[in-house]
């Protein structure tokens, strides 16, 4: 069975643009003509990842310095800058369990 084809940058927008309005995967697959695999993909792939300052850069044909972008970056309302949360740390009484587990099954005969 073959491929299809990649999304088109057409496409690709429209998904944006439809995704943020509310419409569900099933109505944007329906107004698209592709499959909701196809474009849960695209969609988790938006959500997971963030494009460096040299992307942004490269794709947009900017030729100023990183700083410089940054600086264009963070004047603009619509664009937010988060970092990730930390990981919450192990509570005592399971930090102990996991230790009396390792003491019970990692014994020397």
């Amino acid at each position: 069975m073959g491929r299809a084809s990649t999304l088109s940058l057409d496409e690709r927008g429209q998904i944006k643009v439809l995704s943020t309005t509310g419409y569900t995967v099933k109505q944007i697959a329906d107004v698209i003509k592709r499959s909701r695999k196809a474009l849960m993909n695209f969609l988790r792939l938006q959500r997971n990842s963030a494009d460096s300052i040299t992307e942004i850069r490269g794709t947009c044909g900017i030729d100023a310095t990183e700083s410089t972008a940054w600086r264009i970056l963070d004047k603009r309302p619509n664009t937010v800058r988060s970092r990730m949360k930390k990981c919450p740390q192990l509570a005592q009484a399971y930090n102990g369990e996991r230790l009396c587990w390792a003491r019970i099954f990692m014994r020397c005969d």
